[in-house]
């Protein structure tokens, strides 16, 4: 006998549904050759999968079939090897165990002491991957850069896809723009550009909407230059003690909206608005997490063309700065630029920086206060 290919997601459209795929011309055929076969002692069991197959084919025909979903599995550390395996399932099952009986003072004593065990194996798991990272970023410096350089880009894993998830939020909105904008003002004469930089050169400070850049733009990597100056009076005006505001603007024959929210103590995004759409709105507030997270990602390495390392690895990137500064002058006739600025970064934990967000629905469907800008 068959299995059947899966359980059913029976509902109460699915009678109807049933019924109209064993009307179709495939399953009448189906039916007509069952019934006029003749089946005989011998060929009894042929009887049974033929009309299982009946079945399976209307099933499918109407859809009723429930599809197994499969969890993608998380994938592990580089440092998590198999003896953290197996002291943690020896520490989960004897959680398991101290769930049921959480007052014995025995299965108490025994789940703290795998747990305290597990942690301090963990962490000189941990402490002995970065220890051999910082030894080979040693060795290969001088000997062999190529390698030096292969082995940083390596190190790129990202558990939690933000960017992937910002640009979901996109679509899923019908987002105009989703930019992030750095607040170069509150750098003062330490912001130097994008990228690879001389140390020796002169850099005037931006002034106007040059102090705005934008770092990151999607769907278009350039920023939208009809709405900057709106979105840079945004950020320049919007009150520190709000947490968030609606913006319309009148004035143009577009007729767009901005949302400002607050992130955090220095981070802000932006949204804005064009036509009518009650979708849009639960994707507004779910977004401000996404958003939040997106930017404690960036906070180790957000410098173009700088390697993001995960965060389960811990690897400090200033140590691996201070060792690109004390080689630059080597280095430097080594690599080309490109390489060069790859290891340099900054941290944007002390700088505003900006989300801005555009979007295509309407002012009344917020229930924010709106003012003019």
């Amino acid at each position: 006998m068959n299995a059947f290919p899966g359980g059913y997601k029976w509902t109460k459209s699915s009678t109807s549904q049933f019924q109209d795929a064993l009307c179709h011309p495939v399953c009448k055929s189906l039916l007509n050759n069952f019934m006029n076969h003749e089946y005989d002692n011998e060929d009894s069991e042929r009887a049974v999968p033929d009309f299982l197959n009946i079945i399976n084919v209307a099933a499918t025909k109407a859809n009723i079939f429930r599809h197994k979903s499969s969890k993608k599995r998380k994938p592990n550390c580089k440092w998590f090897d198999s003896d953290l395996g197996v002291k943690r399932k020896i520490l989960v099952s004897k959680g398991e165990l101290l769930s049921k009986f959480p007052y014995d003072p025995i299965v108490r004593g025994s789940y703290y002491k795998c747990y305290r065990e597990y942690n301090k194996l963990r962490k000189y798991k941990m402490r002995t991957f970065k220890q051999s990272i910082l030894n080979s970023l040693d060795n290969l410096r001088d000997s062999d850069p190529k390698q030096y350089w292969k082995l940083i880009n390596s190190l790129k894993e990202s558990t939690d896809d933000s960017k992937g998830k910002l640009m979901t939020f996109q679509r899923r909105s019908d987002a105009h723009y989703v930019s992030l904008v750095l607040d170069v003002q509150s750098l003062g004469s330490s912001y130097i550009g994008p990228g690879y930089n001389h140390p020796e050169k002169h850099h005037a400070t931006p002034q106007g909407l040059d102090s705005f850049p934008s770092i990151f733009s999607y769907p278009h990597s350039e920023r939208p230059a009809q709405h900057w100056p709106n979105v840079v009076s945004l950020i320049t005006n919007r009150p520190q003690d709000s947490k968030m505001i609606c913006v319309h603007d009148k004035h143009e024959d577009t007729d767009p909206q901005y949302m400002s929210s607050n992130l955090s103590d220095n981070k802000d995004h932006e949204v804005y608005y064009r036509s009518e759409d009650n979708e849009c709105i639960p994707y507004s507030n779910k977004y401000k997490e996404v958003a939040t997270k997106y930017m404690e990602n960036g906070e180790k390495t957000r410098n173009p063309g700088t390697p993001n390392l995960d965060e389960d690895t811990d690897i400090n990137m200033k140590e691996l700065e201070k060792e690109a500064n004390e080689q630059k002058v080597g280095l430097k006739n080594n690599m080309n630029k490109r390489d060069y600025g790859k290891i340099f970064s900054f941290s944007i934990s002390s700088i505003r920086s900006h989300l801005c967000i555009c979007f295509h629905t309407a002012c009344f469907l917020l229930q924010f206060p709106t003012r003019k800008i």
